[in-house]
């Protein structure tokens, strides 16, 4: 008997929330984020010294690495970590679809199983809070490059915020991410950081939540689902 497209899209919701649950993809994204940062607020000047272009270089090196590659990293992962405590489970991208799983490419798709309309509206929805999502963090970039304001950063923290708590349940990330966000802004104004390095902060500060987020995920999901035990030889 085939399946129906409620127990279809009741699979494919289990396999989205099993892939976000243990936090290694948002601790992957903080990391991407702390070296992007990194790379911004430590370009080497001239003359530069080799201690610093070599670790400036690196850090630029694992940036476009892990940006590339990030699907296949938190796959490598999972397989060492917390497939062998709960199980495989099917990316929610394929590689005709995306060579990585940053937060605007990632989509669920229903592979060999015929549509319906609750799959169309489901993914229609999550697509329109990414694009959401997306431009809510382009515009608050945006603000802090053009508007050169002590308050801008803080104004576009909130914003951020705001996109972050409508792809909260997307997503699966926890309130550290979107309450973070105004957190972050309000320090970067508080503390009169330079305000051409505002956007290098705001990339830290990103990358710091989502570390922050992935490695208490992490360590729950860990904790709740121990390693099995080897049967004695």
């Amino acid at each position: 008997m085939a399946n129906s497209p409620s127990s279809v899209l009741d699979a494919e919701q289990r396999a989205w929330r099993y892939w976000f649950a243990d936090g290694l993809t948002n601790l992957t994204v903080g990391v991407t984020g702390l070296l992007f940062a990194f790379c911004m607020l430590y370009t080497p000047r001239w003359p530069p010294s080799p201690l610093a272009m070599t670790a400036w270089a690196v850090a630029l090196g694992l940036y476009m690495a892990m940006s590339l590659r990030q699907q296949k990293i938190v796959e490598w992962l999972k397989a060492r970590t917390t497939y062998p405590r709960t199980g495989y489970v099917q990316p929610p991208t394929t590689e005709a679809d995306s060579g990585s799983a940053d937060l605007v490419t990632l989509s669920l798709h229903a592979a060999n199983t015929a549509s319906s309309e609750e799959d169309q509206r489901l993914l229609s929805g999550r697509k329109r809070r990414t694009i959401l999502l997306l431009a809510l963090v382009l515009l608050g970039m945006f603000a802090m490059i053009a508007i050169q304001s002590r308050w801008t950063p803080s104004a576009a923290c909130v914003i951020v915020g705001i996109g972050m708590c409508i792809s909260r349940k997307d997503y699966r990330w926890s309130w550290i991410i979107p309450l973070g966000f105004p957190i972050v802004g309000a320090c970067i104004t508080l503390f009169s950081a330079p305000l051409q390095k505002a956007p290098a902060y705001f990339c830290a500060g990103w990358g710091v939540l989502f570390f922050v987020d992935g490695a208490t995920t992490l360590i729950r999901y860990l904790l709740q689902n121990p390693a099995p035990k080897v049967p004695a030889a």
